[in-house]
């Protein structure tokens, strides 16, 4: 079933209303491929038939599957290795000394999100790295440590919610110390550890709704995400980053990500191949330990 032009741009605003998401022209067959599957799969004889059902009470479900359709979900356990490295080496010290600063209870934990986690590898990546630095420094105990993944994807949250990795997605990316002390092997499956799994609360959290609600981090990933927004919705999102972020809290993006506009709020920080950034300091912040680190 041929997709016309038309029918592309009318999907192109359905998708960036659902999720944010920005299809370019460049896209087209890749779509038209996807698309035409999809919609023998639902039973559609053309694209208006698709929209009106998008339209019924179990439209919900159906957005959910178009997103699956459109979305890529590609990821890998310590992908690019140096921001990993960077999180562990200078990070997690830093927001350490910062926890030892609060006076608030509430706030005394270690909280990361990461934003577009896919099936997992990302933030069990983090926990990993967190349980080593516990395991050895002795000084950030599990109960500190608080870890959100999200992603708009229910199916890959799902599997990522198993922690069950195939022999390929364990190849990409995991060592072979972190394969033997975090994974047992089931089946044709490995299953990352329990302690790790329980590490991580998986939801499900759209990046163009309101998620004030999350409360604050001291690090945020949302990294390969900002790259599917056009100007406009990665400006309306980094913003929102931005308010859930403690003053000084930490913000991961993508290698090809580069944040524009917001030297006011955010000063970059290279270690090595990683850029990363900083939420800076209010007039008001009542954290003066960290203005020296």
């Amino acid at each position: 079933m041929a997709i016309s032009k038309q029918d592309f741009e009318k999907l192109k605003e359905l998708v960036r209303d659902i999720c944010g998401i920005n299809i370019t022209d460049d896209k087209f067959m890749v779509i038209e491929r996807k698309l035409e599957s999809f919609l023998s799969i639902i039973s559609s004889q053309n694209f208006n038939e698709f929209l009106e059902k998008l339209a019924l009470p179990s439209g919900f479900l159906l957005r959910e599957k178009l997103i699956d359709v459109i979305t890529t979900n590609e990821t890998l356990f310590f992908r690019d290795v140096h921001p990993f490295e960077t999180f562990s080496t200078i990070v997690i010290p830093r927001i350490e000394d910062l926890l030892k600063s609060r006076t608030d209870l509430s706030e005394g934990k270690f909280r990361i999100w990461s934003a577009g986690s896919s099936t997992g590898q990302e933030p069990y990546s983090i926990a990993m790295l967190l349980n080593e630095y516990s395991e050895k420094k002795k000084t950030l105990s599990p109960d500190k440590i608080e870890i959100l993944a999200s992603d708009i994807s229910s199916s890959v949250l799902s599997r990522a919610i198993s922690g069950q990795f195939n022999s390929s997605q364990i190849k990409r990316g995991l060592k072979p110390y972190f394969l033997d002390k975090y994974f047992q092997k089931s089946g044709n499956k490995w299953v990352i550890d329990e302690k790790i799994r329980n590490m991580v609360e998986f939801r499900r959290i759209n990046l163009i709704d309101n998620f004030s609600i999350l409360g604050k981090f001291d690090v945020v990933l949302c990294r390969n995400v900002l790259i599917y927004f056009d100007t406009q919705m990665r400006k309306n999102v980094l913003e929102k980053i931005n308010r859930v972020l403690f003053d000084g809290g930490f913000l991961f993006v993508g290698a090809s990500e580069i944040i524009m506009d917001f030297e006011s709020q955010f000063s970059s920080e290279r270690n090595g191949s990683t850029i990363f950034y900083r939420k800076k300091l209010s007039e008001t912040d009542s954290h003066p330990a960290i203005q020296s680190l």
